[in-house]
């Protein structure tokens, strides 16, 4: 076949087209093959509950362990008695240390610790 022949073919088509086209008349596509759509898939409801995401693990907030509450009892207890030992320690001081130490930052710090904790009024 030569370039030429090949041509004819396709300038009959336009030529069709176009003057179809310039006397308003519609013009047909050829048909394009249509296939059915796919049907429906019903997808079973699945009973298994839902496995948590990464984030969700990650930042879950989980209820206060129940051996949580009487370390906290326990510590703070432990902070009391601490404290009342220390205040009888100074308490035995000699005048001048005793006023030493109501003018340094450990009485203020201490102070702090003891208002903190509710160790003192």
């Amino acid at each position: 076949m030569n370039r030429d022949n090949m041509g004819d073919g396709f300038d009959k088509d336009i030529d069709d087209y176009l003057k179809k086209r310039k006397h308003e008349e519609a013009y047909e596509y050829p048909a394009q093959p249509t296939t059915p759509s796919p049907a429906p898939v019903e997808m079973p409801i699945s009973e298994e509950p839902k496995k948590p995401g990464f984030f969700s693990r990650l930042f879950a907030r989980t209820p206060a362990e129940p051996e949580a509450v009487p370390v906290l009892s326990m510590a703070n207890d432990d902070l009391k008695t601490v404290s009342k030992m220390t205040l009888k320690l100074i308490k035995m001081l000699p005048p001048k240390d005793l006023e030493e130490f109501k003018n340094s930052e450990d009485f203020l710090t201490f102070k702090e610790i003891l208002k903190r904790n509710n160790l003192v009024k």
